[in-house]
């Protein structure tokens, strides 16, 4: 015989909530990428980082080699001053293992 019970179903429903929002706050934090080998769609998915300024990453790293460290990746990056990468960074975009 099936008998309903509000509590467990009040439960059951806050469990599948909790899931949803605990996964949407991990979506940005798990959004590590290296700059010498990501992908423009991993690029992009990055805070701080649009479309022209992920072609220009890729363009510049295919044409001239990987980036040393983070000053090199400043330097011969147009528009990514201190603050921008602080950002990119704080959003988990690394160097290799720097």
């Amino acid at each position: 015989m099936f008998s309903f019970n509000p509590i467990r179903a009040v439960l059951q429903h806050l469990t599948r909530m909790a899931v949803v929002v605990f996964g949407f706050a991990l979506s940005g934090s798990i959004n590590a990428a290296d700059v010498n080998v990501a992908s423009h769609f991993q690029l992009e998915a990055t805070r701080g980082i649009g479309p022209k300024l992920a072609e220009r990453i890729i363009v510049e790293r295919t044409n001239n080699g990987a980036f040393k460290n983070w000053d090199d990746f400043s330097a011969r990056i147009k528009g990514v001053g201190e603050k921008k990468l602080k950002v990119m960074q704080a959003d988990g975009l690394t160097l290799g293992s720097k």
